[in-house]
C-alpha cells in the first residue's frame, strides 16, 4: 500500500498503476522528505515530478506545502492514476492554499523541450532500464528550466551506474551550491568530498541528490534502520528531530520521524536497528509521551544503541551569572534514570526556540509574570552546525562498510 505520510493529505492512501510502476517505499520518501525540509526545500517550492508513475513524490511534497507541483508519465495507465491521485489530494488541500498539481501525458523529453516554467525542486525516479544517454539528455535539458538554487533528486537502482554528467556522490553533494553566475567556475565540493574518477564537477550546476539504494552503494555501507522518536510541543524539538534524521539519511541510512504521541508499533519497533529519542524540557523534564515511550520500550532499547536529546534552554549566552555551564546544567530527570536502563551511547542539551503566538493560554499568561519574558525569550536559539555534527557522529558509529 502506498500513502501519502505527511502533511495535510497524511495517510490518504494512493492508487498504485497495475504494472509498469516501482513506487518509491514509503521509509525512504520519509528519510528523503525529511532531508528535504531540513534544507527548507518544500515548502512554497515549485516542484516538477518526472516518470512520475503514481505521483507518490510529487503528492508528497504537495502535502507538506509546494505551491506547485507537476506530475509527467507518458504511459496512459499510469498518467490516468496520477490524475485521480492528483484530484485526492486537491481535494484534501486547505480552503485557499493556492496549490496548483498539474498532471502532463506526455514524454520526460518533450515535456522539457516545450515548457516555459520554472522549478525549485526536480524529483526523478526513472525506470530501471532507462538508457544512461536518455537520463543524462533530461539532466541537460532540465538546466532552461531551474532557479540557480534548485535541487534535483534522482533515485536509480543500486545496479544502476550513476547519472552520467552529473557530480552527484553523496551527502557533500547535497550540500553545494550553484555555480557562481559570474568568475571562473570553482568546484562546489568541499576539500575533502569530490566527485568519483572521470566526473566532472562543473558539468551540471544545480545540486544533485541520490537517494535509497544508489546511496548506499555510493556510501558502500550496509543498510541500517534508525528510528528518530520525539515530543514536541510547539514543533521546535520536532524541527531538531528532522533535521537529525536528514543528516542520518544523507549518511545513507534509512530513517523514520515518529512523534511520540504516535509513536511506531510494536512490529516496527522490533525491526529498527537504532534509536535517537529526543524531547522538549518543561520545568526540568521530559514530556510524557517521550518518558512513556523509553519506558514501554526499554527491553527493546536495552539491546540496541540509543542516543537520546533534550531541547530546552532559550537565549544565546553559553553560561549563566554564575558561570555555569547552561546546557551541561540543564540535564532532565529523567536522564539518570535512562542512564541505567536503556544505557543510552550518548545524551545532548540543544537550545530550543519559541514564538508566543503558538503558545496556549496557560503559556502565555506565564510569560506575562514579572521578569518571565526575560527568562523565557522569543526566538529561534537552535544551534543548526551543533544539531548536524552531532548527527554525523551518530552516522559514523551506525555506517558499516559492505561486504
Amino acid at each position: 500500500m502506498t500513502r501519502i505520510i505527511a502533511g495535510f493529505a497524511g495517510s490518504l492512501t494512493l492508487t498504485v498503476p497495475a504494472k509498469g510502476t516501482r513506487p518509491t517505499s514509503d521509509q525512504v520518501r520519509e528519510a528523503l522528505f525529511s532531508a528535504l525540509e531540513a534544507r527548507d526545500a518544500v515548502r512554497g517550492y515549485r516542484v516538477l515530478d518526472l516518470y512520475a508513475g503514481s505521483g507518490a513524490l510529487g503528492l508528497e511534497a504537495a502535502s507538506r506545502g509546494a505551491r506547485v507541483v507537476t506530475l509527467v508519465e507518458n504511459g496512459f495507465a499510469a498518467s490516468q492514476t496520477c490524475r485521480k491521485n492528483a484530484q485526492a489530494v486537491q481535494k484534501a488541500a486547505p480552503k485557499n492554499s493556492g496549490l496548483t498539481i498539474s498532471v502532463s501525458s506526455q514524454a520526460v523529453q518533450s515535456f522539457l523541450a516545450g515548457t516555459p516554467d520554472g522549478f525549485d525542486l526536480v524529483l526523478i525516479d526513472p525506470p530501471y532500464d532507462l538508457p544512461d544517454a536518455e537520463l543524462a539528455a533530461n539532466l541537460a535539458g532540465l538546466l532552461p528550466l531551474l532557479d540557480p538554487d534548485a535541487l534535483v533528486v534522482v533515485e536509480r537502482s543500486s545496479r544502476s551506474p550513476n547519472p552520467p554528467g552529473a557530480p552527484v556522490s553523496n551527502s557533500c553533494a547535497a550540500r553545494t551550491t550553484a555555480t557562481p553566475p559570474s568568475g571562473t567556475p570553482t568546484s562546489p565540493f568541499p576539500p575533502d568530498c569530490r566527485p568519483e574518477e572521470g566526473w566532472s564537477a562543473q558539468v551540471f550546476r544545480p545540486n544533485v541528490w541520490c537517494v535509497d539504494s544508489f546511496v548506499r552503494r555510493i556510501r558502500k555501507v550496509e543498510p541500517v534502520r534508525v528510528a528518530v522518536v520525539c515530543a514536541s510541543h510547539y514543533g521546535a524539538t520536532r524541527g531538531i528531530a528532522e533535521r537529525i534524521a536528514a543528516e542520518l539519511a544523507l549518511a545513507g541510512l534509512t530513517v523514520r520521524v515518529y512523534d511520540a504521541a504516535e509513536p511506531p508499533h510494536a512490529e516496527d519497533v522490533a525491526g529498527v536497528d537504532a534509536f535517537v529519542i529526543g524531547s522538549a524540557v518543561y520545568m526540568g523534564h521530559w514530556l510524557r509521551d517521550a518518558t512513556t515511550f523509553v519506558r514501554r520500550y526499554q527491553p527493546t532499547l536495552l539491546e540496541h544503541p540509543v542516543w537520546l536529546f533534550s531541547s530546552g534552554p532559550l537565549g544565546t549566552p553559553a553560561t549563566d551569572a554564575e558561570a555555569t555551564d547552561i546546557l551541561a546544567d540543564t540535564v532532565p530527570a529523567e536522564i539518570i534514570d535512562f542512564d541505567s536502563t536503556v544505557r543510552p551511547v550518548g545524551h545532548r542539551v540543544f537550545f530550543g526556540a519559541i514564538d508566543p503566538g503558538s503558545l496556549s493560554l496557560a503559556h502565555r499568561t506565564i510569560r506575562r509574570f514579572p521578569g518571565a519574558a526575560e527568562k523565557i525569550p522569543a526566538g529561534d536559539f537552535r544551534d543548526w552546525p551543533q544539531v548536524e555534527a552531532w548527527a554525523r557522529e551518530i552516522a559514523r558509529s551506525l555506517v558499516k562498510p559492505a561486504a
